[in-house]
């Protein structure tokens, strides 16, 4: 009887002994097959993370190495930002319309700011238009034909060529247009860099269209001729319609009174293809038109070359002023 309760209690024992290995194996194949889900889960987790990567909405938008191109670049990445879910990578500075061109036909950007007279005479090399509808029609049909660019509506700004007179000099003689310079030169010093002189476009052509007679002409540093020209050095000199030192009204912009100089209406050029894929740009695009005038194109660029503001900030507090950005 004890050898057979010995027996019965040795089972009992090895019963529950097998019974608790057994539970054990089962929770450990179930935190195996949780840990093997939970992997396989990180994993699929990952490669769809990837997978969203790649198929991110991103355009690059380039720029010329200038305060305006960088800031005209910042006004559409920050407007793309704000309405878009499309991302925006910045490559400013990268150099004049033809590493510009050659970029953007290479996809390796998608938009730029240009100005019609540019795409037209250096891109495209045909005579200049002086009518500022007809040069836009015919700049941005072209480049649809040939390049599968396109432009957007005109920002609002011509940066054109003008000569300046300091105000002194203005109210002296009475000084409104190139023609009144003209009727007065030969009483008056004129200082340019010396390329003006020499271009087909510059001085010479100034001179036999207006039939000026400066009794002096100064070689001088583009750098230090509008000082020079404050300063009564000088009387007058070139300048482009929206260089920032216009807006501090040291100086007066004479008016092309016979319209002899080519036509720099400033707008994006964005490739057809990014278009088609983010029809929403074209929404964006718009809300650039007719938004910067001459004068306060002057003043973002005086921000920039004057007072040292970041490009970025310039275009941001900008925006936010024409109610585009808070």
């Amino acid at each position: 009887m004890k050898n057979l309760r010995a027996i019965t209690a040795i089972l009992l024992v090895a019963l529950i002994l097998f019974t608790s290995a057994c539970g054990n194996n089962s929770k450990q194949e179930a935190e195996k097959e949780i840990k093997s889900e939970s992997a396989l889960t990180d994993k699929n987790e990952v490669i769809e993370e990837t997978k969203n990567k790649s198929d991110d909405k991103k355009i690059v938008i380039g720029s010329k190495p200038m305060p305006e191109g960088i800031i005209l670049g910042e006004i559409l990445a920050l407007l793309v930002e704000k309405n878009t879910d499309i991302s925006v990578t910045r490559q400013f500075e990268l150099g004049a319309t033809p590493i510009l061109h050659e970029a953007i036909m290479n996809a390796e950007i998608d938009a730029f700011p240009e100005y019609t007279g540019t795409g037209w005479m250096t891109i495209l090399k045909e005579e200049p238009l002086n009518d500022s509808e007809e040069l836009y029609n015919q700049v941005k049909k072209s480049y649809e034909d040939k390049y599968n660019l396109t432009w957007s509506s005109r920002i609002g700004f011509n940066n054109t060529y003008t000569i300046i007179v300091n105000n002194s000099t203005a109210e002296k003689y009475n000084l409104n247009t190139i023609s009144d310079l003209a009727a007065v030169s030969d009483q008056l010093i004129f200082g340019a860099n010396g390329d003006f002189y020499e271009r087909a476009d510059g001085f010479p052509y100034i001179e036999e269209q207006y039939g000026m007679n400066f009794a002096q002409t100064d070689d001088i540093d583009i750098g230090i001729k509008y000082q020079a020209c404050v300063e009564d050095k000088i009387q007058a000199t070139t300048a482009f319609t929206t260089d920032g030192y216009l807006s501090e009204n040291k100086v007066k912009s004479l008016e092309d009174d016979k319209q002899i100089f080519a036509i720099y209406d400033a707008a994006f050029v964005i490739r057809e293809e990014i278009l088609e894929k983010y029809p929403e740009l074209e929404d964006v695009l718009k809300l650039t038109e007719g938004l910067i005038n001459n004068q306060e194109m002057q003043k973002l660029n005086y921000e920039a070359q004057v007072e040292g503001k970041v490009h970025e900030d310039i275009a941001k507090d900008f925006l936010i002023e024409k109610g585009l950005l808070k």
